[in-house]
């Protein structure tokens, strides 16, 4: 377990989190004019926790090194082929990616004219 995570750490296991988490908020960052705050911390945070129950759940060839997986559930990896042999990113990066669209909408500021208060 420990050999695992050492060879993690020092694999390409934090460049693929950084680019789950980050990639979104830095793409959105440089092409849009006033992206939101909120919606930035929601997708480095949702692309951050995918990457890592992925990789510590299902991807086997990082999972069972890590052994969380079979110390909790008594198995390598929760899901069988083809899932335990997708890598992370590959799932981490398009759900960042979709949580940054939505949460740019959900936070778009209204344009119109607004109520006023009574």
């Amino acid at each position: 377990m420990i050999a695992g995570a050492i060879l993690w750490v020092f694999g390409s296991g934090p460049a693929c989190v950084f680019a789950a988490a980050f990639l979104p908020a830095f793409a959105v960052g440089m092409f849009a004019m006033d992206p939101p705050t909120k919606a930035d911390i929601v997708s480095m945070i949702t692309g951050a926790v995918t990457w890592f129950a992925w990789t510590a759940f299902v991807h086997v060839a990082e999972s069972k090194p890590l052994g969380i997986c079979q110390l909790i559930f008594g198995k390598p990896a929760l899901l069988g082929q083809p899932w335990a042999a997708i890598d992370p990113i590959m799932i981490a990066l398009p759900i960042s990616l979709f949580v940054m669209v939505a949460m740019q909408y959900m936070c778009k500021p209204f344009k119109g004219n607004p109520v006023p208060a009574t």
